[in-house]
Order: structure tokens, then sequence, then C-alpha cells
């Protein structure tokens, strides 16, 4: 019972670790949802890592101690849980491990990097403020793309920066920026339209 407790504590506590870059990527995905609130996760991730580690540890630990075991006969003998038991303790930590590691996957694809060139097509810099993974460039880029006017979207979330190609008689790069801003992610304009 012991085990159950702490192996789902910490697959619970690893998922809440990673809700900020989980979050934007399943919301993109149903093309619903704001950043915002995912990003306010961010600040508890270590102190959630930290107790999903600690849940998993208490879990192995209860799982492979030796206890004795009162028989009816009187007699005692020494034993640990049981195979299920050992096998769910690690598929938490499995899990445990891949949502703690999730932030640090590569969401890069090949050939990403070049936006299309089109002289009906503004160009604008931004620096980007607050990503903490790959997934919110890649939610960022997903959110921008929805804009009305926007053509294409890059951004480079080790460099903290993104390129946006859109259409000015649509939109504008104060827009843009403001956009991000709001989304929880503080943006300046780099450069100058191309």
């Amino acid at each position: 019972m012991k085990n159950k407790f702490f192996s789902t504590g910490s697959v619970i506590a690893a998922i809440l670790a990673s809700v900020c870059c989980i979050g934007p990527l399943i919301l993109v995905g149903f093309g619903i949802g704001s950043l915002t609130f995912f990003s306010q996760f961010n600040e508890l991730r270590l102190f959630l890592i930290i107790i999903s580690l600690l849940l998993i540890i208490s879990a192995f630990y209860f799982a492979y101690r030796k206890r004795e075991v009162k028989c009816e006969d009187g007699s005692c003998k020494i034993e640990s849980a049981g195979k299920w038991n050992k096998i769910s303790v690690w598929l938490a930590a499995i899990f445990v491990a891949g949502f703690i590691a999730f932030p640090y996957f590569g969401f890069d694809t090949p050939g990403q990097n070049k936006l299309p060139v089109n002289p009906g097509f503004q160009t604008v810099e931004l620096k980007i403020n607050n990503m903490d993974c790959e997934a919110c460039a890649r939610g960022l880029e997903n959110q921008l793309k929805n804009l009305k006017g926007v053509k294409s979207a890059e951004i480079n979330y080790s460099k903290e920066e993104g390129k946006v190609l859109y259409d000015a008689a649509i939109t504008d790069k104060k827009k843009l920026s403001s956009f991000l801003t709001e989304e929880g992610y503080p943006s300046e304009i780099r450069t100058k339209n191309k």
C-alpha cells in the first residue's frame, strides 16, 4: 500500500515539475489556451523534482526492505514486497525520470532555421525572455503562427531569440512583441524590419 502511495506521488510530482513544458504542448496540440498559466510552474520546478525524488526513493525503500512477518504457527520469516510491487516502483521511476528530463528533450527539426523569403512580408527579430525549455519555444512558435498576419515563426530557445515573418498590412512588430509579453515571455524588438 505504501509503495502505491509513494510511486503515484512521485509520478504526480514529476508531472507537475515538467508541466511548464508539457502543458503548452498539450494546449497547442488542441489549438487552445495560453502559455502564461504553465510558465508559473517553472518557479516550483526544483522543489517538485526534489519531492518526486524523495517519494520514489521512499517507494524503493518500502518495496525492497526486508521485514519480519509473523506466521500463524508463531514462526517468523523475512520477506520483501511482491514482484508486482517492485515492477510498479520501477515503472514509476521510469515515468519520473522521463517527466523530469522532458524539458531537455530536443524539439528541433532539421531545416527549421530558415524562414521563407517573400517580398510582401517583413521579418522582425525579437529577444525573448523567460523560456525554460525547447517546449516553450515550440509552443510560442505555434501560438505566433496562429496569429492573423503571421506567415511563419522561428524561436530559438538556446539563443533566446525569435524571427517572425509577418504581413505588415495586417499586423506589426509591436503587436507581436506585446503578444509574447502578454503570454509571459517578455520580448524586445532586436532589429528593424527588413
